[in-house]
């Protein structure tokens, strides 16, 4: 995902790129996500059926607890790669 983006983020200085709002709106969910995310579905019973939907939900309410957790964001990152279609 961040590969794609990279491609259209604005280039910052010292080689950062600018991921902007309209950037990111520009990504498209994985299906198993955007299933999950919906108002009218309730999002633990679809993560039951897409065990990285389930991991990824657990991961963000435990770093929403406790924001000072370590490797929280590359668990997330794999997560989604997952989702992505990555392995892993």
């Amino acid at each position: 995902a961040r590969e794609l983006v990279s491609g259209l983020a604005e280039r910052a200085a010292s080689g950062y790129r600018r991921f902007f709002s309209w950037v990111i709106a520009l990504l498209p969910l994985p299906d198993a996500l955007d299933r999950a995310l919906r108002p009218e579905v309730d999002a633990w019973a679809e993560a039951a059926r897409v065990p990285a939907v389930a991991e990824l939900l657990e991961v963000s309410r435990a770093l929403h607890e406790e924001p000072e957790l370590t490797g929280g964001q590359g668990e997330i990152d794999r997560l989604v790669g997952r989702l992505y279609g990555g392995g892993r």
